[in-house]
């Protein structure tokens, strides 16, 4: 566990290229105070694009953060859930227009076999959004618990979750369409957590 309290932070994405390892830096501005737990590449038997950081911010330990980055120019989504699956999944969805228009959202997987839909209650905050010539980045935060009260969020535990990630190739016009990849792992996101964390 490290702090990046700091302004600028330089998170280094690896994606294996045919001739090796080929890093692709994304410069992000983080506010202060933010610790980091974790990292992980998501998708390592589907080219290591996917990267994903946790952690929680130090005078206020209830205040969750996570990164993703993504070698992607479309959408890029985490979902939380007990399932491989999209159904249930507390997520977020969040694209950059070639003109740099935001959207990022708090959703909720109400099917398998369709678009997430809006939550009724926005509970995320977009810390940073960042894109260049091949990677999307978001950071943002969140309680570890939620007020929301009609089931739509994943409260946060010392426990394995299944983490789900997906991302497309290019923005989505209208309602976010289909993934171009989907992948989810298995990950305890508050074990270094210096509250949540204890047994």
């Amino acid at each position: 566990m490290h702090s990046v309290n700091f302004e600028k932070i330089f998170l280094t994405v690896a994606i294996l290229a045919p001739v090796g390892i080929l890093a692709q830096t994304l410069e992000a501005s983080l506010p202060p105070g933010f610790m980091i737990c974790g990292d992980q590449i998501m998708d390592p038997a589907k080219g290591s694009k996917v990267r994903f950081w946790w952690g929680y911010h130090e005078m206020d330990p209830s205040r969750l953060f996570f990164v993703v980055a993504a070698k992607a120019k479309g959408y890029v989504g985490i979902g939380f859930n007990n399932r491989e699956q999209m159904k249930g999944a507390d997520m977020v969805l969040g694209w950059i227009t070639s003109n740099g228009t935001v959207t990022f959202e708090d959703r909720f997987g109400s099917t398998d076999f369709a678009s997430p839909i809006l939550d009724k209650e926005q509970n995320v905050k977009l810390e940073v959004a960042k894109e260049n010539a091949t990677h999307t980045l978001f950071a943002w935060t969140r309680p570890a618990k939620t007020s929301d009260t009609s089931g739509q969020d994943w409260q946060i535990n010392n426990e394995m979750i299944e983490v789900l990630w997906a991302y497309t190739d290019e923005d989505p016009i209208g309602a976010p369409a289909m993934h171009t990849e989907r992948g989810h792992m298995k990950l305890n996101l508050v074990e270094k957590h210096p509250t949540l964390g204890k047994p």
